[in-house]
């Protein structure tokens, strides 16, 4: 992970975030409880999950929830 490119966003009181202007690019979501303890949204399997940003577009990845 590029921590120098790689967008980054706080959730509100009610846990919603939003990372504007985003370049259009494959990105995962890595969240982060404390420094040094965090998770890759996986698909279940272990396997990180992809989302394909594109142009000019909103992308709503739905309900994200962790279990640290």
């Amino acid at each position: 992970m590029d921590e120098g490119r790689s967008p980054g966003a706080r959730t509100n009181a009610d846990g919603y975030f939003i990372f504007n202007n985003v370049e259009p690019l494959e990105f995962v979501i890595v969240v982060e409880k404390t420094e040094g303890l965090y998770k890759v949204i996986d698909d279940g399997t272990d396997k990180p999950m992809i989302w394909k940003v594109e142009a000019n577009q909103v992308l709503d990845v739905g309900v994200v929830k962790i279990d640290f």
